[in-house]
């Protein structure tokens, strides 16, 4: 009974033009002349600026959306490179390498000889062997072998 009440009282509210959530927010940004900004919006899928704006002919519509600012890299695209630049693993770590041919389908277990980021090579000695081998690092732990051979 509860949760339909709290429905009750927003719909009442949306309807009245007054959304319970609606705040007066300094914008920053250039705004419409007279339009009434609720809410200043960071578009993390393409780094663009939007402001929800109050539209005066539907006041119990929802609002505008308006264009502000043209993205650049956006936050995701800057955190996963970030992310990208720290190693992963680092030297003496275990690894798996996985090692896919037309001939043969493994996984090796190894030691990282130095440290990697993900997508970026490094050297992986195997502990059966000891043959050093080039690797692309994965992730944490796991590394897939390049074919274009070892380096001892």
């Amino acid at each position: 009974m509860a949760n339909w009440l709290a429905v009750g009282f927003a719909v009442a509210a949306i309807a009245a033009g007054v959304p319970a959530f609606a705040q007066k927010i300094p914008v920053s940004a250039q705004a419409r002349q007279g339009a009434e900004v609720l809410r200043e919006i960071d578009d993390p899928a393409n780094g663009g600026r939007w402001l929800l704006e109050r539209d005066e002919e539907h006041p119990g519509g929802p609002g505008l959306l308006v264009l502000v600012e043209q993205g650049g890299p956006t936050r995701t695209a800057i955190r996963r490179k970030a992310a990208e630049a720290v190693p992963v693993i680092r030297a003496g770590d275990r690894v798996l390498v996985e090692a896919h041919t037309a001939v043969m389908d493994a996984e090796l277990e190894g030691v990282a000889t130095m440290p990697a980021a993900v997508g970026s090579e490094f050297a992986v000695r195997l502990k059966m062997g000891g043959r050093v081998l080039h690797a692309l690092a994965v992730g944490p732990g796991r590394a897939r072998w390049l074919e274009s051979g070892a380096v001892e």
